[in-house]
């Protein structure tokens, strides 16, 4: 059983973000859209740094966003093929 001295952080563990997950996975976000150079599709860039981010945090593992992205960078390759 573990017992917890404050709720912050019973509720942090049972969440597993942080209060500044936001801000960081905002940040991470945005530099990850700016370093893909489309304007256009911004907000599809950070939506995918967002999530992202989430996958980073929720399992620790660096190799589970990697896997992610080059998924979607498989999608457009996919639709080329088919056509």
């Amino acid at each position: 059983m573990i017992i917890y001295k404050s709720k912050d952080k019973l509720e942090l563990r049972i969440s597993g973000v942080n209060r500044f997950f936001i801000l960081a996975a905002a940040i991470s976000s945005f530099l990850f859209a700016a370093m893909h150079f489309d304007f256009d599709h911004v907000l599809v860039y950070m939506s995918m740094g967002f999530v992202f981010s989430f996958l980073y945090v929720k399992t620790y593992r660096i190799a589970v966003p990697i896997t992610a992205h080059a998924l979607m960078n498989c999608l457009p390759l996919l639709s080329l093929f088919n056509s």
